[in-house]
């Protein structure tokens, strides 16, 4: 048995997981998260900015530590859109693999979806249930259809919210004039999702998911081994309550998580569009994604 870690440099947040595979398990050791905002102050002009630079070394100098506290043998990181669109991302590249002898892999939005779909295969039958998953995104958005076959279709987008807040000036409250703007943005991808239509399930992989899952439940999310039905009408609620919320209702609601309560009625939106675009019936959060995803790489 060999522990892996994988380290998914995202966007808004990084996430590090570290797991014992074995017999077709996941055996989850240990899993952290810390909001970096790598894309903060740079993604919509294409770099990486000098504080993110710095959020982002000491992140991975953290994540690493704990790598070697808990015996990991081998680990690998994962950049995605912030760090695939960034002039400037030799620096972070270079930093982690001399420092911190850290591989980060900079994937393309084609790789990121396929990762993604292993993640969530390892939760969902999709021989039983054909669905469309979606990973909502700081930088990219990615949609993946897939069947007992395997995957049918990928589209990756660049409407990740972190792009969509900074277009928007980062405002604390959402005008109905910026709500416009958001769906008007949105529906000008709508005719790529056009090639996914079929699956009436649409599945969350892990993220934003997770928190309208507790907003729902009001419970904390677990982290089970399957994916999980959010009640349609109730997850409609929550969406039009995010979506329509004051900065101050959300720093109040005891179960919008810190990370989420700047960019939260972003996220509702476009899981509103997805739901409306591509005809959803039905929706499931997954508690894994691109970083369970990883562990069945031969080279991990």
């Amino acid at each position: 048995m060999t522990r892996s870690a994988v380290i998914d440099l995202g966007t808004n947040t990084f996430n590090l997981l570290v797991a014992d595979v074995m017999d077709g398990k996941i055996s989850v050791v240990h899993t952290e998260r810390i909001p970096v905002m790598i894309g903060m102050g740079g993604i919509n002009e294409g770099f990486i900015s000098p504080d993110a630079m710095s959020r982002a070394k000491q992140t991975l100098r953290i994540y690493c530590d704990e790598c070697r506290k808990l015996g990991v043998t081998r680990k690998l990181g994962f950049g995605t859109s912030a760090i695939r669109d960034a002039k400037n991302r030799s620096e972070l590249i270079d930093f982690a693999a001399k420092e911190l002898q850290l591989e980060i892999h900079v994937i393309s939005g084609v790789q990121e979806a396929e990762l993604i779909f292993n993640g969530v295969s390892w939760a969902h039958d999709f021989a039983a249930e054909p669905a469309v998953i979606m990973d909502i995104g700081g930088g990219s958005t990615e949609f993946i259809t897939a069947d007992a076959s395997g995957i049918i279709g990928i589209e990756s987008l660049n409407i990740g919210v972190s792009r969509i807040f900074q277009e928007l000036n980062k405002p604390a409250e959402f005008t109905l004039l910026d709500r416009k703007k958001v769906y008007a943005f949105l529906d000008r991808h709508a005719s790529q999702l056009s090639g996914l239509k079929g699956a009436k399930t649409l599945i969350g992989a892990s993220g934003t998911f997770e928190t309208f899952f507790e907003m729902i439940f009001e419970m904390p999310y677990s982290n089970p081994d399957v994916t999980i039905e959010l009640p349609f009408d109730k997850l409609m609620s929550v969406l039009e309550w995010s979506e329509s919320s004051t900065y101050k209702e959300r720093l109040d609601h005891p179960w919008v998580t810190d990370i989420r309560k700047s960019m939260l009625p972003i996220a509702a939106m476009k899981v509103l569009w997805a739901i409306r675009t591509l005809g959803s019936t039905k929706v499931l959060v997954s508690p894994y994604s691109l970083k369970e995803g990883a562990l069945s790489l031969n080279n991990l």
